[in-house]
């Protein structure tokens, strides 16, 4: 079976006009396969990208999260487009629907565990990746008519408020789409956790008129297509942690973790980067060295509460790689866990630099701007 990550690649692969004859797998083949993938979507519940982000925050409010927090006071989750489904359906002439979904989205969320109130989220779609499973509209979607994604290349959602409603939450925030911005509310349900379980499961969906965004289409499409569009979400959202590097994985090169981690413990991390260096020189296929690769071993340093070492991994591998969004990333994070609230927001400004819309930097931004004000209203 095709994983969402084939799947995506196998998409922009056919959809690369100027791309060279696949070798492989011919496009035929390739847009049935997306085909039948598109239409299993349909017979399971999926969501529109930022109820994604909505759900997640469902989970927040769950006592049961409180010992998952691991760092400071705050957990940072991140959706797991892999394994989450958001899809929209519209009405088609009033005698069926049309379904759809977006390939390439991002989504972050805060939760404080002293006031779920506090707790926040930040989606990013990105507006070409939408997918319908039919090439001539999918192109027709993306253009001036529809979703206009060269002027309008990205979706975000941030809330504003979450609170609870009954059993379930209520989360409400503005949705930026097609150069318009709107007020929403979504809301959501989370499943059951099974024991030991850090990931939250949320589902949830709400209903929006296209022509508050502009979205109108061309005169005839505007004719048949509903006003209403429902969107529907069922997502999964991790811990956010650097990404595993898979791609070492698959060429089975050795961990730098194996031999740097003992290094520092016995002569710290001056000598752990030499040793680095040696080894890139040296040994340069053998050993994995991606950008994630240093930050994976400053993570576990973190975790171990050597901060001040994991900080200056990160330091160092910026100096390799210094337009890697997960390097800034993490420094940032450091920073704000050694108390360097400035520094961490510098940090995380940098990031939104190199990506403006980053969920992780915008939410991390978010959160340290407001810090005084909430240290405040604790105190009252």
């Amino acid at each position: 079976m095709i994983d969402r990550e084939e799947e995506s690649r196998l998409l922009y692969a056919v959809e690369d006009e100027d791309a060279p004859l696949m070798t492989r797998t011919s496009k035929t083949t390739v847009w049935a396969t997306l085909d039948r993938l598109a239409i299993r979507r349909r017979l399971r519940p999926i969501a529109g990208k930022l109820a994604v982000l909505t759900i997640l925050l469902g989970s927040l409010s769950g006592p049961a999260l409180a010992s998952d927090l691991a760092l400071g006071k705050i957990q940072r989750y991140a959706i797991d487009p892999f394994r989450s489904y958001l899809t929209f359906a519209i009405g088609f002439m009033k005698v069926r629907t049309e379904d759809g979904t977006f390939h390439d989205y991002s989504g972050t969320i805060l939760l404080d565990e002293v006031d779920v109130s506090h707790s926040s989220v930040t989606a990013a779609i990105i507006a070409e990746s939408v997918f319908t499973g039919v090439r001539p509209r999918d192109r027709h979607l993306r253009g001036p008519d529809f979703f206009d994604v060269e002027e309008h290349p990205i979706i975000l959602f941030r809330s504003s408020n979450v609170a609870r409603k009954g059993n379930a939450l209520e989360l409400q925030g503005d949705l930026t789409m097609h150069g318009q911005t709107h007020r929403i509310r979504i809301p959501v349900t989370m499943f059951q956790k099974d024991a030991g379980d850090q990931k939250l499961h949320v589902q949830g969906r709400l209903t929006l008129n296209r022509h508050d965004y502009g979205i109108i289409g061309n005169f005839w499409g505007d004719k048949v297509l509903s006003n209403e569009v429902q969107i529907e979400l069922n997502i999964e959202a991790v811990p956010l942690r650097v990404p595993q590097p898979q791609m070492a994985d698959a060429m089975q090169l050795r961990s730098l973790g194996d031999v740097l981690l003992p290094t520092i413990a016995s002569q710290g991390v001056a000598a752990a980067t030499d040793r680095y260096q040696e080894l890139r020189h040296q040994k340069g296929s053998e050993y994995d060295f991606s950008p994630p690769a240093l930050l994976r071993l400053a993570e576990r340093l973190g975790e171990a509460g050597q901060t001040k070492e994991a900080l200056e991994l990160v330091r160092f591998n910026l100096r390799i790689f210094p337009k890697d969004e997960t390097s800034w990333d993490q420094l940032g994070w450091f920073r704000y866990v050694q108390g360097d609230v400035e520094g961490a927001i510098v940090a995380y400004q940098q990031l939104l630099s190199l990506n403006d819309h980053n969920t992780n930097a915008l939410e991390m931004l978010r959160w340290l701007k407001t810090r005084p004000v909430r240290d405040q209203a604790a105190r009252e």
